[in-house]
């Protein structure tokens, strides 16, 4: 099993999260196993600019945000870009 961070841009809502992604490899393929967020980093809508961050300390915070993500689709797609890159590289 292997463990990666990520940070995931929700541009709906004006923040990052910073997500601590667990999986296994199957056939050159990384599988969820598990996901904890562990910080949101929230940004003006104008500039963009980060204005604060909190960590994510609650059981039901943890899984609202993982929710989202999984839901977006976002989730497989921050798990394999990591991946391809990777295997680019080595090839």
């Amino acid at each position: 099993m292997g463990m990666m961070t990520t940070n995931w841009e929700d541009e709906e809502t004006n923040r990052t999260i910073e997500l601590v992604i667990q999986y296994r490899l199957e056939d050159e393929r990384r599988i969820v196993e598990h996901v904890t967020p562990k910080s949101v980093t929230f940004h003006d809508p104008v500039t963009k600019q980060p204005q604060r961050t909190i960590r994510v300390h609650t059981a039901g915070g943890r899984r609202c945000l993982t929710k989202v993500v999984r839901e977006r689709g976002s989730l497989e797609q921050l798990v394999s870009e990591p991946l391809a890159s990777a295997m680019e590289a080595v090839a």
